[in-house]
């Protein structure tokens, strides 16, 4: 003879099963994005490959990755990216450097530069040293104008944020020529 379950026993069942429902759903999308097998991609079609690198977007010579090397070795580690990131204090927007500012066919210039930025993330005037370059002299000239108009830090990740930090970056220029 069957005997029903009692009710107790039947409201804790039935909390559960969506419980467990919502668990293998979200096994079998989980396992579905790790071996690419998700429903929207599947309907989408198989991904195209990617595009083979440009003549000019191929990976930098090794006399540009030699460069960053040797400019890098100056930066104090304190004041360095993973350093202040760490912290909490990110960058919000890197240097750049526009071609017209660079000389025509300088090919691989770079630079250590060393700024002050405030506790709202931006540079400190007047607080921008090119602590040493190589290549192209137009670059290093350019940095002190350019740094303060386009590097920014976003500080609100910051548990604390001090009234100003030291920050030092390497800018490196490989594709010119």
């Amino acid at each position: 003879m069957n005997r029903p379950l009692p009710a107790r026993r039947l409201r804790t069942t039935m909390t559960a099963a969506p419980a467990v429902v919502l668990a293998w759903a979200l096994a079998a999308a989980a396992l579905a994005l790790l071996i690419g097998t998700a429903p929207a991609a599947r309907a989408q079609g198989p991904v195209p490959a990617s595009p083979p690198p440009a003549s000019g977007a191929e990976a930098p010579p090794k006399a540009c990755l030699d460069l960053l090397d040797q400019l890098s070795k100056g930066v104090p580690r304190d004041e360095s990216g993973p350093a202040l990131r760490a912290r909490g204090l990110r960058i919000r927007t890197p240097i750049v450097v526009p071609d017209t500012r660079l000389s025509e066919g300088s090919g691989i210039s770079g630079a250590r530069v060393r700024v002050l930025i405030d506790a709202q993330g931006r540079v400190v005037p007047d607080s921008v040293q090119v602590q040493e370059r190589a290549g192209d002299p137009k670059l290093a000239e350019a940095l002190p104008e350019l740094v303060p108009q386009t590097l920014s830090f976003d500080t609100r990740a910051a548990p604390q944020v001090p009234e100003q930090f030291a920050f030092t970056t390497v800018y490196v220029s490989c594709g010119r020529r």
